[in-house]
């Protein structure tokens, strides 16, 4: 039986939170946890780092969110150790340069929203592929 995994979704636009969780549906995964602020979800990720809720295996983020940022959880991310199980997928419309930055936090799964919903898809694809594989490796 396949583990079941749970995801948070960091994304201000509703009709991307629908996107995401639609491309998550067909991965198979339910009941994504959402946020529409960067403040809800840092008190989030706070509670985690405290013990206070579990750490999520998965977190879908996307960068933009006018004049707020998601660099402020990847920074909030890389500070805590307690963090690290879990994988990040960027999800965003930025470019490059925010890739590269996305790069130095440690971030290896960077997918533009101009993509199809294959790429996150796959990249949700390869998430899960590198949780088997660390499970299984003692």
């Amino acid at each position: 039986m396949e583990k079941t995994i749970s995801v948070v979704i960091i994304e201000d636009t509703r009709k991307d939170v629908l996107r995401a969780s639609q491309v998550l549906k067909r991965a198979g995964i339910n009941n994504p946890a959402v946020f529409t602020f960067i403040p809800a979800a840092l008190m989030f990720l706070e509670d985690v780092v405290s013990g206070a809720r579990s750490c999520p295996d998965l977190m879908i983020l996307d960068l933009d969110f006018g004049s707020e940022s998601g660099f402020e959880v990847l920074r909030f991310y890389k500070a805590h150790p307690k963090l690290k199980s879990c994988q990040v997928i960027v999800w965003t419309v930025l470019g490059e340069r925010e890739q590269e930055l996305c790069q130095l936090f440690g971030i290896k799964h960077f997918v533009s929203k101009h993509n199809t919903d294959a790429s996150l898809l796959g990249a949700i694809s390869d998430v899960r592929d590198l949780s088997s594989n660390a499970a299984g490796v003692q």
